[in-house]
């Protein structure tokens, strides 16, 4: 809101006020306190016109830089091709690891399920040689835990 329609409309609502913001002359109110009432209004309603533009300005920064931040990202994980994406040997690699903790901390069991984790992730990966391995050492672990196959 701009001054002017700020002092318009306290001239409205006053017309003790009926000049104000021309060089006309103000009208002497008949009461001292209600020439303060309105200039207190008048100063309050300029310094929420001071805040609102002050809230803006920052709101536009922030903005401004948040589509930065966002577009630098973009275009950086595009240029660099390293988006999230998980790679058939990290997912081996991931099930072997399980399959050596379920051989130090694990049951029986445990190893036979986590072998067959390994060899499927090697099947999926495509790597024959390595998941016909797994699927020997699946069958080793499940026939030692006691479980048909």
């Amino acid at each position: 809101m701009s001054i002017s329609r700020s002092i318009s409309r306290i001239s409205a609502a006053d017309p003790s006020l009926a000049g104000a913001g021309t060089k006309k002359r103000l009208v002497r109110p008949v009461n001292g306190k209600r020439a303060v009432a309105s200039f207190q209004r008048l100063s309050y309603l300029v310094q929420e016109e001071i805040y609102v533009k002050k809230f803006r300005s920052f709101a536009l920064v922030l903005g401004l830089l948040l589509v930065g931040y966002t577009t630098l990202t973009f275009l950086g994980t595009t240029a660099s091709g390293s988006r999230m994406q998980s790679s058939p040997s990290k997912i081996v690699d991931d099930q072997v690891l399980q399959y050596n903790f379920a051989v130090r901390a694990g049951t029986k069991t445990d190893q036979c399920v986590q072998a067959g984790f390994v060899a499927s992730a090697y099947s999926q990966a495509k790597d024959e040689p390595n998941s016909e391995e797994w699927q020997r050492i699946r069958q080793d672990d499940c026939k030692a835990a006691g479980l048909n196959q």
